[in-house]
């Protein structure tokens, strides 16, 4: 390679010599700092979003009686679809305002779900942008399969930070018509740290900040109202029947008092 075909990359990262042994070999992707740390908030974000789409599942099944078998071992896909059905099952009877709302979420999370796994789990290549004339700067994408076809999403600080923000949103929707619901936690989950974008907008973005008040916590969401066990037929006229053999004494009591 000659030198106007270098391309220079600058990698930030710092291996721990304590973990390092004579005789192993390091695989290093040189990704920048301020890009590998995007990279992470997307996972973390994204694992938060789908762990509370999945307790909400999980307690919405409980509410209705139902074994769903299998499906948390279901794909994303699957078990994203499990939760709209559930949920607009749920709002079209007790919420019809949320049911646009929660099909929002279950939309936007099918678009964000292949971009997340693109980000994570692809292949990252490493690029010169002819930038310099010798040596040109370093750029990043990463590759992987989207519908049956490869697709490549630039690794860069502007796509990364948008895709953490959309992703931070989708799980603010969620469990924002989720306790608009009437929906809690489940007991023993951490405690939610949900802030209205509005509250960031008008004051500082670090520091101590207002957070959206969390519903007590409830093992289950609210479900339909339990099912009024039917007494048998023959309890009706059981009843009846009682009280006019108790009319009968009472006026048989009196008439032979009055005989007396």
């Amino acid at each position: 390679m000659g030198a106007s075909e270098q391309t220079v990359v600058e990698f930030g990262g710092q291996f721990n010599t304590v973990h390092m042994a004579a005789g192993k070999h390091l695989l290093v992707i040189p990704l920048p700092d301020e890009v590998a740390v995007l990279m992470g908030r997307i996972a973390v974000q994204w694992g938060a979003f789908e762990e509370r789409m999945d307790m909400i599942v999980g307690t919405t099944l409980a509410g209705y009686g139902r074994d769903e078998k299998g499906w948390k071992q279901r794909s994303f896909r699957k078990r994203s679809k499990l939760y709209k059905d559930l949920m607009v099952e749920y709002s079209t009877t007790y919420c019809p305002n949320e049911t646009a709302a929660l099909r929002a979420v279950a939309a936007d999370a099918s678009q964000l779900h292949w971009r997340r796994n693109i980000v994570v789990h692809g292949i990252v290549e490493i690029h010169g942008d002819g930038s310099g004339a010798h040596q040109p700067a370093a750029r990043f994408t990463a590759h992987g399969s989207h519908n049956g076809k490869m697709v490549a999403l630039p690794l860069d600080v502007e796509t990364l930070s948008k895709l953490w923000h959309d992703i931070a949103h989708l799980g603010g929707a969620l469990m924002m018509a989720y306790f608009r619901m009437g929906g809690a936690l489940v007991p023993g989950k951490s405690q939610e740290l949900i802030v209205a974008d509005a509250d960031l907008l008008q004051g500082p973005q670090s520091g101590s900040f207002r957070t959206v008040p969390i519903p007590e916590r409830n093992p289950l969401p609210p479900g339909p109202p339990p099912a009024k066990v039917q007494a048998p037929w023959w309890a009706h006229t059981w009843r009846i029947l009682k009280r006019f053999f108790h009319t009968i004494q009472k006026v048989t009591g009196l008439s032979r008092s009055s005989n007396n």
